[in-house]
């Protein structure tokens, strides 16, 4: 069975600063499945394609040692340093059985292959949903990806474990997903200048502990009350109370996500 899926995709590894990753994506002619596995050299905001310089304090950016980097597809910030993230590509030519010119329902089977490599769909006993309409808390979700959600983007228990950026060409389609093992609100609102606390050095590595599928159920489900020192900032509300980090250590690509894979 893992045969199969290995001769249908295309399993690449890649290795640089954000921007590099980004850069070299967004050049590429689709001619085929793939599976990109990309790992970021150095921690970096990753900004979507239309996103305001505005949103990013430089200052506490620079502070803490994070490079700004810009990917192809809409969206708010990401936040991706080298240990604290899985990030995938998948990758589908135009016209390959997993190609859907309807932009919502093009990311389905994404979210549905997650929910199966990460073991949630019987770990979590239907908890996991993958979203099936359009983007919810929109305005939020334009500064921070992991404040909103999107389709083919898998929430568990309300929180949001996958996030999937699609950009598409008449050559194919590439979803980029990221789903984190370990998660830091504070760090990303601060270089986004929504949060009280400074990114200085060694504020990256604050407060990140491994977590596992249940660490969603111990935080209580997104919306509750509680979210402390919000300000009535919705983007702050949002993102500390949906987000969170479900990859448990010893999660692989190649063994759990391949053959996961239609």
């Amino acid at each position: 069975m893992a045969g199969a899926h290995q001769r249908t995709w295309r399993v690449e590894d890649r290795a640089g600063t954000a921007q590099e990753l980004h850069d070299a994506a967004a050049s590429e002619t689709v001619d085929g499945r793939a599976v990109v596995v990309q790992h970021v050299a150095a921690p970096a905001l990753v900004l979507g394609s239309t996103q305001d310089l505005a949103d990013v304090d430089a200052d506490r950016l620079a502070a803490a040692g994070v490079e700004l980097a810009r990917r192809r597809s809409g969206g708010g910030a990401v936040l991706l340093h080298p240990d604290d993230h899985v990030w995938v590509d998948l990758v589908v030519p135009a016209g390959d059985p997993l190609w859907d010119v309807d932009v919502e329902r093009a990311a389905w089977w994404v979210g549905d292959a997650w929910v199966r490599a990460l073991g949630l769909a019987d770990d979590a006993a239907g908890r996991a949903v993958v979203h099936r309409t359009g983007v919810t808390d929109r305005e939020a979700g334009r500064v921070a990806c992991f404040a909103a959600l999107g389709p083919g983007e898998v929430e568990l228990d309300g929180r949001k474990v996958l996030g999937v950026s699609q950009r598409r060409t008449r050559s194919g389609a590439r979803f980029q997903c990221v789903a984190y093992r370990r998660w830091d609100p504070e760090l990303l609102l601060s270089l986004l200048g929504r949060s009280e606390v400074a990114a200085g050095p060694g504020r990256a590595d604050a407060g990140r502990g491994v977590v596992d599928p249940h660490e969603v159920e111990r935080r209580g489900p997104a919306g509750s009350d509680g979210v402390a020192g919000d300000g009535g900032d919705p983007v702050r509300r949002a993102l500390v109370a949906r987000a969170g980090a479900v990859v448990t250590p010893g999660w692989g690509v190649v063994e759990q996500l391949l053959p996961a894979l239609p």
